[in-house]
């Protein structure tokens, strides 16, 4: 403990600018040993009074907080080899490790001190600013004992910053020992990316979508019918999948979808419960649905959820896969593949009304969150639904049969609620009733009443 103290106060000296002399230092394999335990549970107490009983211990951190040690290795003994005096090695490796361990915890204090004073920290928030204290700092009395002057003094200091400095604010390796869940996922695999590499999910995936395509059904010959089709897009959010079942379930109980209804999801959690919502997996559910249904009297309603980009293209992503763009063209063509005649299609995304004049038609009815140039709101992965999704399924289509009616009362809800929040640039959702397609859509819920009065 005797040499683990002088060792702390030399490099306390040190980290100061002050002199300090070879004699002050113990480079016993004891004291450097016990200096090496002290960098380790200081850069662990540091990061655990940042995150506090919220975090947990991280092995994969361990690297990262050796590294610099790794480096302080190389630059000690190049210097000894440049001094011609081997047995240096030891008094510049210990003086490294003892500065390193005092500069981190000065940089430590100041950096709370002035975040607890309301004043800007951020050289302390810099990952080179301890690396380059401590190697200025260790230059300086290391060029002294070295009687190093002139151009020698110069290419003391410099070694030092290029060897340990500049690596470490160049290279910045993940050193942290104690983080909260949420940190990890940049520097452990997250076990969620997993869901469709394994055998069982794999070779499931196919038997999911014949499945699925399979209980699609005709259910009473000689009334009109309505199909879903539902699609969410991005496995990275809960919020598609969840909008995409409540929406299937409203439609199953308010228009009679249950047993001629398909749902196609992208999710890290359901990867065994839903086929793929792939362009190929939508292609192949339009075609069956098209097969089955009788295309004179039965709709199809299509919904889509997910993020949309400015080029108006649907995020389709579950990694490692890779998708086919499903953008205003794409869906235009599988939709004409399908041959189905009477179309109601809706899509949730940032940038839907993308899709408009694409898939406008006089037997389709078209409606987006968004206008062409708009970003929709509320996909939050908390949420259970996005804004339009909560507005036109939710609340209006829950107690309205028409869909321009329901249409015109999600529109307001969305639009006092962005104001209410403060959006600086309204989503303005979108509608194309093909005046064919309104007449179908009223006959369809007119007939679907009158049958549900008709005694059994």
């Amino acid at each position: 403990m005797r040499g683990l103290a002088a060792n702390l106060r030399a490099g306390m000296r040190a980290a100061l600018f002050l002199p300090v002399g070879e004699q002050s230092l113990a480079a016993s394999p004891s004291a450097m040993l016990a200096l090496l335990v002290s960098a380790f549970f200081a850069s662990l107490a540091a990061d655990f009074l940042r995150v506090g009983w919220a975090g947990e211990w991280t092995l994969e951190g361990l690297p990262g907080a050796l590294f610099p040690l790794a480096l302080d290795v190389v630059a000690a003994a190049l210097l000894a080899a440049f001094s011609g005096n081997a047995h240096k090695l030891g008094l510049a490796m210990t003086l490294l490790l003892a500065v390193g361990v005092v500069v981190g915890g000065l940089a430590w204090v100041c950096g709370r001190g002035l975040a607890m004073a309301g004043m800007p920290h951020g050289a302390f928030d810099f990952p080179g600013t301890a690396p380059l204290w401590t190697a200025l700092a260790s230059a300086k009395a290391m060029a002294r004992w070295l009687d190093a002057q002139g151009g020698r003094r110069v290419a003391v200091y410099a070694s030092l910053v290029l060897l340990t400095a500049l690596p470490l604010a160049a290279v910045q390796p993940d050193a942290s020992l104690w983080s909260e869940l949420g940190e990890r996922e940049g520097a452990a695999y997250d076990k969620k990316y997993d869901a469709l590499t394994g055998e069982d999910a794999f070779y499931l995936q196919p038997r999911l979508l014949e499945r699925a395509l399979a209980e699609v059904r005709k259910q009473r010959p000689g009334q009109a019918e309505l199909f879903f089709v539902g699609l969410a897009g991005d496995a990275e959010q809960a919020v598609f999948l969840k909008e995409v079942r409540a929406v299937g379930a409203i439609m199953a109980g308010r228009f009679g979808t249950a047993g001629h209804a398909v749902t196609l999801a992208n999710n890290y959690h359901a990867a065994m419960d839903y086929p793929l919502a792939s362009v190929t997996g939508l292609r192949r559910a339009l075609r069956r649905v098209g097969e089955i249904m009788d295309k004179e009297d039965d709709i199809l309603f299509l919904f889509i959820t997910s993020h949309g980009s400015r080029d108006h293209n649907i995020l389709l992503d579950f990694w490692p896969l890779r998708f086919n763009p499903l953008n205003p063209q794409v869906l235009r063509g599988i939709l004409d593949e399908s041959a189905i005649k009477w179309r109601v299609v809706v899509v949730s995304a940032c940038y839907s009304g993308g899709f408009v004049e694409s898939l406008r038609g006089e037997n389709t009815i078209v409606i987006t969150a968004a206008a062409a140039d708009r970003s929709s709101f509320g996909c939050a992965d908390e949420n259970d639904w996005t804004y339009f999704g909560k507005a036109f399924f939710d609340e209006a289509l829950r107690h309205e049969d028409d869909l321009g009616l329901a249409f015109g009362d999600a529109r307001a809800v969305i639009a006092r609620r962005e104001r209410e929040e403060n959006v600086d640039t309204a989503s303005e959702p979108m509608i194309a009733a093909g005046p064919a397609m309104v007449l179908k859509w009223r006959s369809f819920v007119e007939g679907r009443a009158q049958a549900l009065r008709l005694p059994p």
